[in-house]
């Protein structure tokens, strides 16, 4: 029988007292494991972060629309309601407005798991069990990309270029090397996508899947995510042979070449 209070109580909040507090951000911990739930809320509160948690994807949809977090942690496997719908649910709940990072926690190591947690909507991917250092890692560079992103408002180019500037480790390009990696970024895109489209043409499955795994690589490299995401639904459909989706995810990288008006 599903406890109804529980769901709206969304359970035992983890804060650390505020003169210890670093950060303040709130991150929303989506676990069903008790042990699990302890430990990771432990280790979030002692680098800063303020930790709610949730059982299951039902109580997380509870707890997004309760709560402004900026994060959540969600597992993928639970019962009641698992990640993967729960976090489809709020990206269709976001309507294109705000975007909360969610971060993918899963015992599964298989190969297709993370491209899963991707296409899902999710926005990183960690295994368990979890490592203390990793996690926070990847934390902080969700978190700091999505304020990269949210601060450019102007000029679609510009927030790449913002994102190429802190790419490694927080070390800084100038705007100028930035504008140089882009620009190769961009051809090396345009040229791929010739490729591609020439592949899809020949229904060459094996190499549309061979450029988009280049593809794929590249675009994480450089934290452009929105086009890594398209270059895995392409190698996915080459892999599962169907030209169709071959060519829908060619027409969206195709788009993103577009929309970030590299001629202009």
């Amino acid at each position: 029988m599903v406890n109804h209070k529980e769901d709206e109580a969304i359970l035992t909040k983890h804060i650390m007292k505020q003169s210890n507090v670093k950060n303040k951000y709130k991150i929303l911990l989506v676990e069903d494991n008790i042990t699990n739930q302890k430990l990771t809320a432990k280790v979030l509160n002692n680098c800063g972060y303020i930790c709610d948690i949730a059982n299951n994807g039902r109580e997380a949809i509870n707890a997004y629309n309760a709560v402004n977090y900026d994060l959540i942690l969600m597992d993928c496997q639970m019962p009641v309601m698992d990640g993967y719908e729960a976090t489809m649910i709020i990206r269709e709940m976001e309507h294109n407005e705000k975007h909360i990072p969610i971060i993918a926690m899963t015992a599964n190591a298989l190969e297709g798991d993370e491209e899963k947690c991707l296409i899902s909507g999710m926005d990183g991917y960690i295994t368990k069990p979890i490592n203390q250092k990793t996690l926070i890692s990847e934390i902080e560079k969700v978190i700091n990309d999505e304020l990269v992103i949210n601060k450019v408002e102007s000029n679609p180019q510009d927030k790449y270029l913002k994102i190429l500037q802190v790419i490694v480790d927080g070390h800084e390009f100038t705007n100028e090397e930035a504008e140089e990696l882009l620009a190769e970024y961009i051809k090396s895109l345009l040229d791929m996508t010739i490729t591609i489209t020439n592949a899809i043409k020949e229904n060459n499955f094996k190499a549309i899947a061979e450029k988009a795994h280049s593809l794929k690589g590249t675009s994480g490299n450089l934290n452009i995510n929105e086009l890594r995401e398209s270059a895995i639904e392409l190698e996915i459909a080459a892999k599962v042979t169907n030209i169709e989706l071959c060519k829908e995810a060619c027409d969206k990288i195709s788009m993103f070449i577009k929309s970030i008006n590299y001629n202009n």
